[in-house]
Order: structure tokens, then C-alpha cells, then sequence
């Protein structure tokens, strides 16, 4: 079994994917499409009990995003000054086990980005990215016919996103949840979850660090001093 610098030390920069070509419904901002069909719907409305226009739902993801492009890009603003400062380098510690000024001993000179910081900043940049420009292929309510790499179905989950080579989230009863109580850094978490899982372009294990994205989730919130979902603590402890 590795060991948590081993798996560090392991990882290669991982590629983005280009973005999915315009289709189905589309608006303006970076909701542009948003697909809840007449049965999705009822879906919906059945869980959360009330009546809701597909409108509220679309503005809902709308929100949401326009909440997490400040804090991501806050993190990335807290990774790309010099010198960083002591919250910074001990929150990454926390998340990330290295501070923000290591070097794994796999970069080569072929690799632009400056340290573990500035990759970290990189990655987070790529997806503000994906939430920024309208990409995504949102589903209100999640099936196989969606997303086909989701194992659960929405009772089971926040959200779940369709990795191969797509951008497409489907969401699930625990994001309307949020919704509905007005848990908007939970939801926030969701969406950056999921842009994250869309980046690496593949399932991302909740475990280890340096491609566990509730380890992004922990320095995001903690940089911005907003409330950590219990998810991300535990999938992401602090490291020593």
C-alpha cells in the first residue's frame, strides 16, 4: 500500500478535456444549458414538496456559481502572492500535507508551474474555468441516461458528474436539500466538487491528497473562513 508522500510524489499533472459542444437549451450567463424534463421535474418537486418553475431551479445553480468563482479565485489570489502568508501556508499544509513551496522530486523543466502552490492555484484556476464559461450540461435531477459513470442514483448523492470526456453534472436530492434549507456553502462545495471531477477527467477517489478534490474543498473554505461541510472534513482530515 502506498503511503501519502508516495502517492504525492507519484502524481503526474493532469489533463484538462475540451469543452462540450453547445446544444439543447441555452441562456445567456453560466447556466447556459439546463435540461428538466416534465418527469425530472415532478422529480424535483416531489422531494422537496412545493411547486417550483424550472427558472428558481436554473437560478439556483446560477447562485450557486456566482458564490464559488470569488472564493476559488480568492484561494488562487492566496497561492500567487509572494511571499504567502502564514494562514495560507498552514491551511494548504492542512489540506495538501506539504507547505505551498515544495517540489515534488517528478517536476522537470518541461513544467511551467513554480511549486506545489502554484499547481494547486493551477488546477483551481482551470476549474473557475469549467463553472465560468458556461460548459456544463445540467441535468435537475440525475439516471444513467444522463450521467452513465454514476454507480448511485439521486437519493444517494449531492451530485454526480459524467467524466468521460464530457462536462455534464447530474444533481441529486442532497444538493435540493441545500437548496431548500438556503445551505449555499454546501451548495457552493457541489458545484466546486464537481468542476473539479470534470478537470481531472476521471473519478477522483476520496482519499490520499494531491487528487482528492474535498482537500480543495478544505483549503477553499478555510481561505475564505466559510463553514466546511462534514464531507469534506471527513474525507479530507487535516494533516498533521
Amino acid at each position: 500500500m502506498r503511503s501519502l508522500l508516495d502517492e504525492i510524489f507519484l502524481e503526474a499533472e493532469a489533463p484538462g478535456i475540451s469543452p462540450a459542444k453547445k446544444s439543447g437549451t441555452s441562456s445567456t450567463g453560466r447556466v447556459r444549458h439546463f435540461f428538466c424534463d416534465p418527469t425530472d421535474h415532478k422529480k424535483v418537486e416531489d422531494h422537496v414538496k412545493m411547486s417550483v418553475t424550472d427558472g428558481a431551479l436554473r437560478s439556483a445553480v446560477e447562485k450557486g456559481i456566482a458564490m464559488a468563482l470569488p472564493w476559488i479565485y480568492k484561494a488562487i489570489a492566496a497561492l500567487r502572492v509572494s511571499p504567502r502568508s502564514a494562514k495560507t501556508i498552514t491551511i494548504f499544509r492542512q489540506a495538501f500535507a506539504q507547505p505551498p513551496d515544495w517540489n515534488p522530486t517528478w517536476k522537470n523543466a518541461t513544467m511551467k508551474w513554480v511549486d506545489w502552490g502554484d499547481l494547486i492555484a493551477t488546477r483551481l484556476e482551470k476549474a473557475a474555468h469549467i463553472l465560468n464559461g458556461g460548459y456544463i450540461k445540467f441535468f435537475c435531477y440525475g439516471s444513467p441516461a444522463h450521467c452513465s459513470e454514476c454507480t448511485k442514483t439521486p437519493p444517494g448523492y449531492y451530485a454526480c458528474s459524467s467524466w468521460k470526456g464530457n462536462y455534464v453534472t447530474c444533481l441529486g436530492h442532497s444538493f435540493w436539500d441545500d437548496w431548500k434549507k438556503g445551505n449555499r456553502d454546501s451548495m457552493v462545495s457541489t458545484l466546486i466538487h464537481e468542476a473539479l471531477h470534470i478537470y481531472f477527467g476521471k473519478t477522483v477517489a476520496h482519499a490520499g491528497r494531491s487528487r482528492n478534490v474535498s482537500c480543495y474543498l478544505r483549503f477553499i473554505s478555510l481561505i475564505n473562513n466559510r463553514t466546511m461541510p462534514a464531507r469534506v472534513k471527513t474525507r479530507c482530515p487535516s494533516s498533521p
